[in-house]
């Protein structure tokens, strides 16, 4: 029997990694896919071999289109990111939250990435494989999402978390932007002032960027509600974005090793998943 909880919520080219075109595209064997993984992609405006490495998170993004889930981290802590000006400005705390629990520093180089919040970073020819072997694993959580109400007026919106582990586990609530457009250095060393960034973190839905902890006692049922209205007041660069380019990303995870259980996400435009 699975036991359920419900939770409703409403100098700079220094370091950038250069990877031999003959190791940049790598063929990925076909396998039966058994859960869901959760890549991290680590870039920076300022970093001219990030686009490389967004193309093969894409790629890898639509050949696992349900059972991989991207997100693109601009942490402030390294110097890809840094500026000045709010209009070349994509990062937000959380995003350094998780950079510095990964070991990140001002030099780490760019692009970088990881799988399944485990420690170690990833080359971005390294992440296919990764991925593949992550979803060929059968994991020991599960998630349902569902998109509860949109306000457009607002700019608010809840979202249900449906979850079932089998002890304790620890849900983390993202929220995430697609399609921005925004600067971005090239492998050319030109600057596109209309590059479009892809599966951007802008914030933390739960109060805590580690989200909340739950525990699950065998033998019963267990439903919990808890309703929040989560208000969008995130700009990106000085834009304001429509509701419709944000989605919710959930993450699930053991406590005390952070090894993934579960992801998914959900756009907010979607009324469920």
């Amino acid at each position: 029997m699975k036991y359920w909880k419900y939770i409703v919520l409403t100098l700079l080219l220094a370091g950038c990694q250069v990877i031999p075109e003959d190791q940049q595209l790598l063929p990925l064997p076909q396998s039966e896919p058994q859960s869901n993984a959760l890549l991290i992609e680590f870039t920076g405006f300022l970093c001219v071999n990030c686009p490389t490495a967004a193309e093969e998170a894409q790629r890898l993004h639509e050949t696992y289109p349900d059972n991989l889930v991207v997100v693109a981290m601009h942490p402030s802590d390294n110097h890809f990111t840094q500026t000045t000006l709010e209009e070349y400005d994509y990062t937000c705390p959380e995003a350094n939250e998780y950079y510095r629990y990964f070991g990140g520093t001002a030099v780490t180089p760019f692009p970088t990435g990881v799988v399944d919040m485990q420690q170690g970073w990833l080359d971005y020819p390294s992440w296919g494989a990764k991925v593949l072997t992550s979803i060929a694993q059968k994991k020991a959580g599960q998630l349902e999402l569902e998109i509860r109400e949109v306000n457009e007026s607002e700019r608010s919106f809840s979202v249900s978390a449906g979850v079932w582990a089998s002890d304790e586990a620890q849900l983390l609530l993202w929220l995430v932007a697609d399609d921005v457009l925004g600067a971005q250095m090239m492998p050319d060393g030109s600057t596109n002032l209309e590059y479009t960034h892809r599966h951007m973190l802008r914030a933390s839905i739960t109060e805590d960027p580690w989200g909340m902890t739950l525990s699950f006692d065998a033998g019963s049922d267990m439903v919990y509600t808890r309703a929040i209205n989560y208000v969008v007041t995130d700009t990106i660069g000085g834009q304001v974005l429509p509701l419709d380019r944000y989605s919710v990303v959930a993450v699930l995870m053991d406590p005390s090793t952070k090894q993934l259980l579960d992801v998914k996400q959900i756009e907010l435009k979607k009324l469920k998943i």
